[in-house]
């Protein structure tokens, strides 16, 4: 299930950044790798490629080059850019014996090497989403303390590494939930999601901005998606200033409609 889903999660990310700049959406088939497999994929502005993280690190400038020396040190459940330190930034769990829980991880990829953040001591699970918020200069979390349970929690964390829990009321809680960052309003925008909760299991179609000080919720005009998502990739089109929303699934097992060419 796990290699399935983050498959169809990093063709999502694929399509979004193919689509991001052009006038019209263009589909186009490109080449593939041998080692281009589930992973996720973030566009490093400063050196302009695609850089794939699963497995062996994989770079697109029009063709893609592995980087087996750059190999991530464990799976990574979710990455971001941060354009003012122009490091890809992907989040993970490591394992705390004497806490006996799981606790959020960062790293950082220059191109080069991967580096590790400051111990996070906060509790967390594989079903986190992250964003660089570059108007507060910060990264954005969010997830749960474990899988499926618990409250959603957002997590604010400076360069440094201090992790800050935000406290003012929250998107009711949801797991699998893209966010990207809307430059021309200056605010952090959240999509749908996953609530994984027995009483009332549902894929949601909701949409939140962080003004960096608190979230609402809001009206889109037009045609919203037909069906709640999750596992959908999300992108801002800085040309055309619009959120992309790609792809997704529509139930918990992998086994709804997974909808490779729905772009919203």
């Amino acid at each position: 299930f796990w290699e399935s889903f983050m498959l169809k999660r990093s063709f999502a990310a694929l399509a979004c950044l193919a689509t991001t700049g052009t006038a019209q959406l263009d589909w186009r088939i490109g080449t593939s790798h041998a080692t281009l497999g589930p992973g996720l994929l973030v566009y490093d502005a400063a050196r302009s490629k695609v850089v794939s993280v699963g497995g062996d690190v994989l770079e697109w400038d029009g063709q893609w080059v592995a980087r087996p020396t750059s190999r991530p040190p464990q799976a990574m459940f979710a990455a971001t850019y941060d354009g003012d330190r122009q490091r890809v930034v992907a989040i993970s769990t490591t394992w705390d014996l004497s806490r006996r829980r799981n606790e959020y991880a960062l790293f950082d990829y220059d191109g080069v090497r991967w580096t590790a953040w400051p111990p996070s001591v906060v509790p967390g699970s594989f079903m986190v989403s992250i964003c660089y918020d570059p108007t507060r200069r910060e990264l954005v979390v969010i997830g749960r303390a474990d899988i499926g349970s618990g409250p959603t929690r957002m997590w604010r964390v400076s360069a440094q590494g201090t992790w800050r829990m935000e406290n003012s009321p929250q998107p009711p809680d949801r797991d699998f939930a893209p966010m990207a960052f809307d430059s021309r309003r200056q605010v952090l925008v959240l999509h749908g999601g996953y609530r994984f909760d027995p009483r009332q299991t549902q894929n949601l179609r909701d949409t939140w901005e962080w003004d960096g000080a608190r979230w609402r919720e809001v009206t889109i005009g037009g045609s919203p998606p037909p069906r709640g998502l999750h596992g959908h990739a999300a992108t801002w089109d800085e040309r055309q200033e619009r959120l992309v929303v790609y792809g997704g699934e529509t139930d918990w097992e992998g086994d709804g409609v997974f909808a490779p060419d729905d772009v919203f």
